[in-house]
C-alpha cells in the first residue's frame, strides 16, 4: 500500500512509514472489539512513539489523531442509532403480530357471534337440515337486533319447510306488533305473502302500518277503486255504475255480496244496476299483482208502486151470474182473497176473470212487484141474488 503522505510504497502491515515517519491509520467499519484492538495499538504507538520528532511531524500526528476520534464518535453514533432502529423494528413487529392477532380474534367473534354471525350460523344449519339448531341461532340472532328482517326471514323459512306456514306468517306478525316502525319487516312480510299466493293480505297490513312505513313501500301500495255513483241514496230506475282505477291496473269485481279474487270478472264495462239491492265489491290490482284493498258499495232501485189493481164490476147487488175481473199491470202479479182477509203472496193468484159467488162476498186483491213490493188493497162487496 502507499502512504497516504509522502505516497511511498510501504508494507501492508505496516504502521509507521518508514520513510516520513507518520503513523498510518486504517479507519474500518465500528466495531466495539476492533475498537479495543485499534485503542490497544494506538497507546502501544503512543507509549513507544519518538517525543523528539520534529515539531512538524509532532503536529501532523496530533491532527491525524483529531481526525480518527472525530471518526470514531461518528461510527460509534451510527452503530448505536442502528442498534436502536433494530430494536424499534422489533417492537414494531411485535405490535403488529398482536395486533393481527386480536384482529383474528375480533373477527373470530363478530363472524360467530354478532347478528349476522348468528343469522350466517342460522342459514349453514338450515342447509344441513338441523332445523331446531337453526330456530335456536335465529332467535339469538333477533335477540341481538330485533329490528333487522335476516333473522325473521331464515326463521319464517324453517317452518315452511316444515309445513307450517301460519306459525311462518306469525314471526313476521308478531315481530311487526313489537316494532311497528320497522319497514324492512313489513317488507319480508309481502315478499312472503307473494311467495305463498296470498297477496290479498298485503292490503289489509299494510293499512294498519304507520304512513312513514307506508311511504317507504310505495311498491306495494296500490289506490283502491273509485265507483261513479253514490250509494248513499235510493235510484228509482235502472243505473249503470262505473269503476276507475290508477293507470295499469285491472280492477276485479263482484255483483253477489262476496269478496272478489283474482278468479272473479275483471272490469271491462259499466255494471248494470236493476230493480232491488244490488252489492259491487272491487279492488285493484298493479302489474304485480298487488292488490289495494277491498272496497263495497250497496246500491238500492225501487220502482215507483202502482196505486191499487182496478177491480171490476164495482160494488152493488146483482141478479145475474157476473165476471170479476182484475186490472194487472205488466210486472206485477195480482193476488185476491173471498173470505175478508188482506191478499197476500200467500192468497189465491189472479190469472183469469173468476164467476162472482152467491150471496154477499167481499172480494179483496193486491198487486205484487218482481221484487215482493205489494200495492195498495182494493175492497169490493157484492150481493148475487139470481
Amino acid at each position: 500500500m502507499r502512504c497516504k503522505y509522502c505516497r511511498r510504497e510501504i508494507p501492508d502491515d505496516s504502521v509507521r512509514c518508514p520513510f516520513c515517519g507518520r503513523d498510518i491509520f486504517v479507519v474500518p467499519d465500528y466495531n466495539p472489539t476492533d475498537e479495543l484492538i485499534q485503542q490497544e495499538i494506538r497507546e502501544g504507538i503512543e507509549n513507544t512513539a519518538n517525543i523528539n520528532l520534529y515539531d512538524s511531524n509532532h503536529k501532523s500526528q496530533k491532527s491525524n489523531t483529531d481526525d480518527y476520534e472525530r471518526e470514531r464518535r461518528r461510527k460509534r453514533k451510527l452503530a448505536i442509532k442502528k442498534e436502536k432502529l433494530r430494536k424499534k423494528k422489533i417492537r414494531r413487529r411485535i405490535l403488529l403480530g398482536s395486533f393481527f392477532l386480536i384482529l383474528v380474534a375480533a373477527f373470530v367473534i363478530i363472524f360467530n357471534f354478532s347478528y349476522s354471525g348468528y343469522v350466517r350460523r342460522g342459514d349453514s344449519a338450515t342447509k344441513k337440515g338441523n332445523y331446531s339448531k337453526a330456530i335456536q341461532l335465529y332467535n339469538k340472532a333477533i335477540s341481538k337486533n330485533g329490528e333487522k328482517a335476516s333473522a325473521y326471514v331464515g326463521l319464517s323459512n324453517v317452518y315452511i319447510i316444515l309445513d307450517k306456514d301460519t306459525k311462518a306468517e306469525d314471526v313476521y306478525l308478531n315481530a311487526i306488533e313489537k316494532y311497528p316502525k320497522s319497514a324492512p319487516i313489513y317488507k319480508a312480510l309481502f315478499k312472503f305473502y307473494i311467495r305463498v299466493d296470498d297477496t290479498m293480505s298485503i292490503p289489509n297490513v299494510l293499512e294498519d302500518a304507520p304512513l312513514k312505513v307506508q311511504e317507504k313501500l310505495d311498491e306495494y301500495r296500490v289506490k283502491k277503486p273509485s265507483y261513479s255513483l253514490d250509494d248513499e241514496k235510493t235510484f228509482d230506475d235502472v243505473q249503470q255504475v262505473t269503476l276507475d282505477a290508477s293507470k295499469g291496473c285491472k280492477i276485479y269485481y263482484t255483483t253477489d255480496g262476496t269478496d272478489p279474487t283474482f278468479d272473479s270478472k275483471v272490469y271491462k264495462e259499466p255494471i248494470q244496476l236493476n230493480e232491488g239491492d244490488t252489492v259491487v265489491t272491487a279492488f285493484a290490482a298493479n302489474s304485480k299483482n298487488i292488490p289495494s284493498r277491498i272496497v263495497s258499495r250497496t246500491y238500492k232501485v225501487k220502482f215507483p208502486i202502482t196505486p191499487a189493481p182496478a177491480v171490476s164490476p164495482s160494488t152493488g147487488q146483482y141478479s145475474v151470474e157476473t165476471n170479476i175481473e182484475i186490472d194487472v199491470p205488466s210486472g206485477y202479479t195480482a193476488y185476491y182473497t173471498t173470505d175478508e182477509t188482506d191478499p197476500t203472496e200467500n192468497s189465491t193468484k189472479y190469472e183469469k176473470p173468476f164467476k162472482m159467488p152467491k150471496g154477499e162476498t167481499i172480494v179483496k186483491a193486491v198487486l205484487v212487484s218482481k221484487d215482493g213490493r205489494l200495492s195498495d188493497i182494493t175492497t169490493r162487496n157484492y150481493t148475487l141474488n139470481e
